[in-house]
């Protein structure tokens, strides 16, 4: 297992737009990129109970950092986790699978 690079930090958020001025305009970071996805297949396709995410990638000095703000319709718990994560790349996805699963990490 190797670890190429690091790739970004997700956080979720309650509020996107006082999050992103807070990290832009006080701490310095740039927005590279947005996202909206709307619909029952956005929380399947994540695998966590919502149907709305919103999210803004921001950049600052080689760093990445994803901000996630996620709804639920009124007949869905409100989420609770799933969202906030690390993403790295790796030089083989099956080898490093096999070799955290050997180390007693739990795949999801």
């Amino acid at each position: 297992m190797a670890i190429v690079r690091m790739l970004h930090v997700a956080l979720r958020v309650t509020e996107i737009a006082r999050s992103v001025a807070f990290y832009r305009d006080v701490l310095g970071f740039s927005v590279i990129g947005e996202v909206a996805f709307r619909g029952a297949a956005t929380g399947r396709a994540l695998g966590v109970a919502v149907d709305t995410l919103d999210g803004v990638l921001l950049g600052r000095d080689g760093c990445r950092l994803e901000l996630l703000r996620a709804e639920a319709s009124a007949d869905v718990p409100r989420p609770t986790g799933g969202l906030s994560h690390l993403a790295f790349a790796v030089d083989d996805l099956a080898t490093t699978l096999h070799s955290l699963r050997d180390r007693g990490v739990t795949i999801e």
